[in-house]
Protein backbone atom coordinates (compact mmCIF):
# COMPACT_ATOMS: atom_id res chain seq x y z
CA UNK A 1 0.00 0.00 0.00
CA UNK A 2 2.94 2.23 0.55
CA UNK A 3 4.26 2.48 -3.07
CA UNK A 4 1.20 0.75 -5.19
CA UNK A 5 -1.49 3.49 -6.67
CA UNK A 6 -3.90 0.61 -8.09
CA UNK A 7 -4.28 -3.08 -8.56
CA UNK A 8 -5.12 -4.20 -12.19
CA UNK A 9 -5.80 -6.49 -14.18
CA UNK A 10 -4.97 -8.86 -11.76
CA UNK A 11 -6.84 -12.16 -9.90
CA UNK A 12 -6.79 -14.63 -7.37
CA UNK A 13 -8.56 -17.99 -6.97
CA UNK A 14 -8.60 -17.35 -3.25
CA UNK A 15 -9.02 -13.91 -3.46
CA UNK A 16 -11.05 -13.65 0.15
CA UNK A 17 -7.66 -14.25 1.78
CA UNK A 18 -6.55 -10.80 3.14
CA UNK A 19 -9.50 -10.84 5.65
CA UNK A 20 -9.89 -6.90 4.18
CA UNK A 21 -6.62 -5.60 4.16
CA UNK A 22 -6.70 -4.04 0.78
CA UNK A 23 -9.72 -2.08 1.97
CA UNK A 24 -8.28 -1.21 5.19
CA UNK A 25 -5.45 0.68 3.25
CA UNK A 26 -7.18 2.40 0.62
CA UNK A 27 -5.80 0.24 -2.63
CA UNK A 28 -7.96 0.75 -5.40
CA UNK A 29 -8.88 -2.37 -7.84
CA UNK A 30 -10.10 -2.74 -11.41
CA UNK A 31 -9.28 -6.53 -11.34
CA UNK A 32 -9.19 -8.62 -14.39
CA UNK A 33 -11.24 -11.28 -12.30
CA UNK A 34 -12.85 -12.17 -8.79
CA UNK A 35 -14.05 -14.86 -7.43
CA UNK A 36 -15.54 -15.26 -4.02
CA UNK A 37 -18.35 -13.49 -2.99
CA UNK A 38 -16.60 -11.19 -0.83
CA UNK A 39 -14.15 -9.61 -3.22
CA UNK A 40 -16.56 -9.64 -5.63
CA UNK A 41 -18.62 -7.33 -3.47
CA UNK A 42 -14.94 -5.64 -2.48
CA UNK A 43 -15.19 -1.91 -1.79
CA UNK A 44 -12.55 0.09 -3.77
CA UNK A 45 -12.91 -1.82 -6.88
CA UNK A 46 -14.58 -1.56 -9.89
CA UNK A 47 -14.73 -4.62 -12.26
CA UNK A 48 -14.85 -3.75 -16.15
CA UNK A 49 -16.53 -7.43 -16.60
CA UNK A 50 -18.85 -7.22 -13.48
CA UNK A 51 -18.99 -10.58 -11.44
CA UNK A 52 -21.50 -10.07 -9.09
CA UNK A 53 -23.21 -11.84 -6.02
CA UNK A 54 -27.08 -11.07 -6.53
CA UNK A 55 -27.91 -11.50 -10.20
CA UNK A 56 -26.40 -14.10 -12.77
CA UNK A 57 -26.65 -14.63 -16.42
CA UNK A 58 -29.84 -16.88 -17.94
CA UNK A 59 -29.05 -16.25 -21.60
CA UNK A 60 -27.92 -19.90 -21.72
CA UNK A 61 -30.40 -21.71 -19.62
CA UNK A 62 -33.41 -19.87 -21.44
CA UNK A 63 -31.64 -20.71 -24.88
CA UNK A 64 -31.73 -24.69 -23.90
CA UNK A 65 -35.49 -24.10 -23.51
CA UNK A 66 -36.10 -22.62 -26.65
CA UNK A 67 -33.60 -25.46 -28.36
CA UNK A 68 -34.51 -29.04 -26.30
CA UNK A 69 -38.27 -27.68 -24.97
CA UNK A 70 -39.18 -31.33 -23.87
CA UNK A 71 -35.55 -31.36 -21.41
CA UNK A 72 -36.59 -30.40 -17.52
CA UNK A 73 -34.37 -32.77 -15.94
CA UNK A 74 -30.96 -31.15 -14.84
CA UNK A 75 -27.58 -32.20 -13.23
CA UNK A 76 -24.99 -30.55 -12.10
CA UNK A 77 -21.70 -31.83 -10.71
CA UNK A 78 -19.06 -29.23 -8.86
CA UNK A 79 -16.05 -29.15 -6.56
CA UNK A 80 -16.68 -27.92 -3.49
CA UNK A 81 -14.05 -25.13 -3.60
CA UNK A 82 -14.76 -20.94 -2.66
CA UNK A 83 -15.75 -19.39 -5.29
CA UNK A 84 -16.40 -22.45 -7.03
CA UNK A 85 -19.72 -23.41 -4.72
CA UNK A 86 -21.01 -19.87 -5.13
CA UNK A 87 -21.24 -20.62 -8.89
CA UNK A 88 -22.78 -23.93 -8.15
CA UNK A 89 -25.24 -22.27 -5.37
CA UNK A 90 -25.86 -19.64 -8.50
CA UNK A 91 -26.19 -21.76 -11.41
CA UNK A 92 -28.79 -24.04 -9.29
CA UNK A 93 -31.05 -21.01 -8.47
CA UNK A 94 -30.85 -19.49 -11.84
CA UNK A 95 -31.83 -23.13 -13.62
CA UNK A 96 -34.76 -23.58 -10.68
CA UNK A 97 -35.89 -19.95 -11.76
CA UNK A 98 -36.32 -20.32 -15.26
CA UNK A 99 -37.97 -23.69 -14.73
CA UNK A 100 -36.04 -26.74 -14.82
CA UNK A 101 -36.22 -29.49 -12.15
CA UNK A 102 -32.73 -30.07 -10.37
CA UNK A 103 -32.75 -34.08 -10.11
CA UNK A 104 -28.81 -34.54 -9.89
CA UNK A 105 -26.08 -32.83 -7.38
CA UNK A 106 -22.91 -34.02 -6.98
CA UNK A 107 -19.32 -33.24 -6.25
CA UNK A 108 -16.24 -34.33 -7.49
CA UNK A 109 -12.70 -34.66 -5.64
CA UNK A 110 -10.41 -31.48 -6.56
CA UNK A 111 -7.57 -33.36 -7.39
CA UNK A 112 -7.48 -37.07 -8.78
CA UNK A 113 -10.84 -37.91 -9.36
CA UNK A 114 -11.16 -41.18 -11.03
CA UNK A 115 -15.39 -41.54 -10.74
CA UNK A 116 -16.17 -40.01 -13.67
CA UNK A 117 -17.78 -42.73 -15.51
CA UNK A 118 -20.11 -43.38 -12.23
CA UNK A 119 -20.98 -39.77 -12.08
CA UNK A 120 -22.13 -40.44 -16.18
CA UNK A 121 -24.45 -44.09 -14.96
CA UNK A 122 -25.76 -42.27 -11.88
CA UNK A 123 -26.90 -38.96 -14.10
CA UNK A 124 -28.44 -41.49 -16.65
CA UNK A 125 -30.02 -43.28 -14.23
CA UNK A 126 -31.59 -40.19 -12.71
CA UNK A 127 -32.51 -39.08 -16.31
CA UNK A 128 -30.66 -36.36 -17.03
CA UNK A 129 -31.34 -34.29 -19.81
CA UNK A 130 -29.50 -31.23 -19.33
CA UNK A 131 -26.09 -31.21 -17.32
CA UNK A 132 -23.29 -28.70 -16.40
CA UNK A 133 -20.28 -29.15 -14.60
CA UNK A 134 -18.74 -25.80 -12.32
CA UNK A 135 -15.26 -26.42 -11.75
CA UNK A 136 -12.31 -26.53 -14.34
CA UNK A 137 -11.40 -27.26 -18.12
CA UNK A 138 -8.91 -30.51 -17.74
CA UNK A 139 -12.11 -31.88 -15.34
CA UNK A 140 -14.88 -31.19 -17.95
CA UNK A 141 -13.02 -33.06 -20.48
CA UNK A 142 -12.51 -36.21 -18.13
CA UNK A 143 -16.56 -36.17 -17.56
CA UNK A 144 -16.87 -36.09 -21.83
CA UNK A 145 -14.52 -38.81 -22.25
CA UNK A 146 -16.92 -40.84 -19.81
CA UNK A 147 -20.06 -40.09 -21.16
CA UNK A 148 -18.78 -40.74 -24.58
CA UNK A 149 -16.82 -44.15 -23.33
CA UNK A 150 -20.49 -45.13 -21.42
CA UNK A 151 -22.19 -44.22 -24.79
CA UNK A 152 -24.45 -41.37 -23.47
CA UNK A 153 -25.13 -38.07 -23.21
CA UNK A 154 -27.71 -35.51 -21.73
CA UNK A 155 -29.64 -33.91 -24.15
CA UNK A 156 -27.48 -30.66 -23.74
CA UNK A 157 -24.50 -29.47 -21.48
CA UNK A 158 -23.68 -25.84 -20.60
CA UNK A 159 -21.12 -24.35 -19.48
CA UNK A 160 -18.85 -21.57 -18.08
CA UNK A 161 -16.76 -19.13 -19.99
CA UNK A 162 -14.12 -20.48 -18.15
CA UNK A 163 -14.33 -23.46 -20.52
CA UNK A 164 -13.39 -21.63 -23.56
CA UNK A 165 -10.06 -22.54 -23.64
CA UNK A 166 -7.76 -23.95 -26.45
CA UNK A 167 -6.24 -26.66 -24.40
CA UNK A 168 -9.64 -28.10 -23.56
CA UNK A 169 -10.93 -27.11 -27.37
CA UNK A 170 -8.12 -29.69 -28.25
CA UNK A 171 -8.56 -32.37 -25.76
CA UNK A 172 -11.91 -32.54 -25.68
CA UNK A 173 -13.49 -31.87 -29.26
CA UNK A 174 -13.00 -36.00 -30.05
CA UNK A 175 -16.09 -36.84 -27.07
CA UNK A 176 -17.76 -33.47 -27.42
CA UNK A 177 -21.40 -35.35 -27.86
CA UNK A 178 -24.08 -33.08 -29.51
CA UNK A 179 -25.26 -30.46 -27.71
CA UNK A 180 -22.15 -28.85 -25.49
CA UNK A 181 -22.22 -25.26 -24.96
CA UNK A 182 -20.30 -22.45 -23.53
CA UNK A 183 -21.47 -18.65 -22.95
CA UNK A 184 -19.21 -16.04 -23.81
CA UNK A 185 -19.50 -12.16 -23.36
CA UNK A 186 -16.33 -11.76 -25.96
CA UNK A 187 -16.57 -12.66 -29.58
CA UNK A 188 -14.65 -16.01 -29.91
CA UNK A 189 -10.70 -15.40 -31.13
CA UNK A 190 -11.26 -16.11 -34.64
CA UNK A 191 -14.12 -14.45 -35.79
CA UNK A 192 -13.83 -10.84 -38.28
CA UNK A 193 -11.43 -8.24 -37.26
CA UNK A 194 -12.57 -5.65 -39.24
CA UNK A 195 -16.10 -6.33 -37.32
CA UNK A 196 -14.55 -6.82 -33.74
CA UNK A 197 -11.20 -4.84 -34.45
CA UNK A 198 -10.71 -4.52 -30.62
CA UNK A 199 -10.28 -8.07 -30.42
CA UNK A 200 -7.84 -7.88 -33.70
CA UNK A 201 -5.78 -5.10 -31.71
CA UNK A 202 -5.54 -7.56 -28.84
CA UNK A 203 -4.63 -10.42 -30.91
CA UNK A 204 -2.08 -8.35 -32.94
CA UNK A 205 -0.69 -7.05 -29.26
CA UNK A 206 -0.07 -11.02 -28.22
CA UNK A 207 1.61 -11.79 -31.28
CA UNK A 208 4.16 -9.29 -30.92
CA UNK A 209 4.97 -8.96 -27.29
CA UNK A 210 4.41 -12.63 -26.43
CA UNK A 211 4.89 -14.39 -29.55
CA UNK A 212 6.19 -17.21 -27.66
CA UNK A 213 2.53 -17.62 -25.88
CA UNK A 214 0.85 -20.96 -27.36
CA UNK A 215 -2.69 -19.51 -27.41
CA UNK A 216 -4.71 -16.62 -26.47
CA UNK A 217 -7.14 -16.63 -23.68
CA UNK A 218 -9.94 -14.95 -21.84
CA UNK A 219 -8.21 -14.06 -19.12
CA UNK A 220 -5.87 -12.24 -20.88
CA UNK A 221 -8.19 -10.34 -22.41
CA UNK A 222 -9.95 -9.56 -19.12
CA UNK A 223 -6.64 -8.07 -17.84
CA UNK A 224 -6.91 -6.29 -20.97
CA UNK A 225 -10.19 -4.68 -20.40
CA UNK A 226 -9.19 -3.96 -17.15
CA UNK A 227 -5.90 -2.17 -18.01
CA UNK A 228 -7.96 -0.36 -20.94
CA UNK A 229 -10.69 0.52 -17.89
CA UNK A 230 -7.73 2.10 -15.88
CA UNK A 231 -6.21 3.92 -18.54
CA UNK A 232 -9.65 5.69 -19.50
CA UNK A 233 -10.41 6.51 -15.68
CA UNK A 234 -6.84 7.87 -15.20
CA UNK A 235 -6.59 9.86 -17.87
CA UNK A 236 -9.74 11.41 -17.67
CA UNK A 237 -9.02 12.75 -13.78
CA UNK A 238 -5.64 14.39 -15.41
CA UNK A 239 -3.13 16.15 -13.48
CA UNK A 240 -6.02 15.30 -10.64
CA UNK A 241 -5.22 11.74 -10.01
CA UNK A 242 -5.96 10.07 -7.25
CA UNK A 243 -7.51 6.67 -5.92
CA UNK A 244 -11.27 8.03 -5.41
CA UNK A 245 -11.04 9.87 -8.85
CA UNK A 246 -9.92 7.11 -10.68
CA UNK A 247 -12.69 4.64 -9.41
CA UNK A 248 -15.23 7.16 -9.95
CA UNK A 249 -14.67 7.27 -13.56
CA UNK A 250 -14.04 3.90 -14.00
CA UNK A 251 -17.52 3.69 -12.30
CA UNK A 252 -19.21 5.96 -14.55
CA UNK A 253 -18.07 3.91 -17.70
CA UNK A 254 -21.34 3.27 -19.78
CA UNK A 255 -21.52 0.81 -22.58
CA UNK A 256 -17.85 -0.36 -21.80
CA UNK A 257 -15.86 -2.79 -24.52
CA UNK A 258 -12.74 -2.04 -24.24
CA UNK A 259 -12.80 -0.79 -27.35
CA UNK A 260 -14.29 -3.71 -29.00
CA UNK A 261 -12.59 -6.61 -27.29
CA UNK A 262 -15.66 -8.11 -25.70
CA UNK A 263 -20.08 -7.07 -25.72
CA UNK A 264 -21.09 -3.60 -23.41
CA UNK A 265 -21.09 -3.79 -20.36
CA UNK A 266 -21.47 -1.87 -17.33
CA UNK A 267 -18.75 -1.53 -14.37
CA UNK A 268 -19.01 -2.05 -11.08
CA UNK A 269 -20.20 -4.82 -9.05
CA UNK A 270 -24.31 -4.36 -9.34
CA UNK A 271 -25.42 -6.42 -12.62
CA UNK A 272 -23.94 -9.21 -14.75
CA UNK A 273 -23.59 -8.39 -18.80
CA UNK A 274 -26.95 -8.91 -20.44
CA UNK A 275 -25.27 -9.42 -23.91
CA UNK A 276 -23.70 -12.77 -24.66
CA UNK A 277 -23.41 -15.12 -27.28
CA UNK A 278 -23.13 -19.04 -27.36
CA UNK A 279 -20.55 -21.21 -29.07
CA UNK A 280 -20.88 -25.33 -29.19
CA UNK A 281 -18.14 -27.45 -28.95
CA UNK A 282 -17.92 -29.93 -31.75
CA UNK A 283 -15.61 -32.41 -33.36
CA UNK A 284 -13.68 -29.28 -35.44
CA UNK A 285 -13.67 -27.07 -31.85
CA UNK A 286 -15.72 -24.33 -30.65
CA UNK A 287 -17.89 -22.70 -33.04
CA UNK A 288 -19.80 -19.80 -33.41
CA UNK A 289 -23.59 -20.97 -32.64
CA UNK A 290 -26.45 -18.29 -34.45
CA UNK A 291 -29.18 -20.26 -33.55
CA UNK A 292 -28.81 -20.53 -29.99
CA UNK A 293 -27.35 -17.59 -29.60
CA UNK A 294 -30.14 -15.45 -31.50
CA UNK A 295 -28.10 -12.36 -32.28
CA UNK A 296 -29.65 -8.90 -32.16
CA UNK A 297 -26.48 -6.76 -31.34
CA UNK A 298 -23.78 -8.01 -34.05
CA UNK A 299 -22.60 -11.14 -32.63
CA UNK A 300 -24.18 -10.83 -29.41
CA UNK A 301 -28.03 -11.33 -28.00
CA UNK A 302 -28.86 -8.48 -25.37
CA UNK A 303 -31.46 -8.31 -23.28
CA UNK A 304 -32.88 -7.37 -19.76
CA UNK A 305 -34.00 -11.28 -20.25
CA UNK A 306 -30.44 -12.19 -19.93
CA UNK A 307 -30.22 -11.44 -16.12
CA UNK A 308 -31.75 -12.86 -13.27
CA UNK A 309 -32.17 -11.43 -10.11
CA UNK A 310 -31.06 -13.82 -7.45
CA UNK A 311 -32.32 -14.11 -3.96
CA UNK A 312 -30.05 -15.86 -2.22
CA UNK A 313 -27.62 -13.32 -0.41
CA UNK A 314 -24.86 -16.14 -0.68
CA UNK A 315 -23.30 -14.86 2.51
CA UNK A 316 -22.58 -11.29 2.09
CA UNK A 317 -24.87 -8.56 2.86
CA UNK A 318 -26.82 -6.83 -0.11
CA UNK A 319 -25.98 -3.24 -0.25
CA UNK A 320 -29.60 -2.36 1.27
CA UNK A 321 -28.80 -4.62 3.85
Amino acid sequence: CEDTFALVGGGAIFDNNDAGARVECGLANIPGFVVTPEARVGELQVQPLPNPVYTFSAQSYRSMQRLFPDATKYGILWVDLEGVKTVYQQVKETVEAVGYDVVYEATYAPINESGWRNFVRSMRDEGVQGFELVGEPENMTALLNAMQTEGWYPDFVTMQPNMYDQKFEDEAKGAAGPAVYSRLNFPMFDMDGEEYPGMGDYLALMERYRPEGKYPALLGAQAMSAMLLFARAATECGADLTRDCLLENAAAQEDWTAGGIHAPTTPGNSLAPDCGLLVRLTADGFVYDEEATDPNEGVFNCSDDNVLELQDDYGVPRPSE
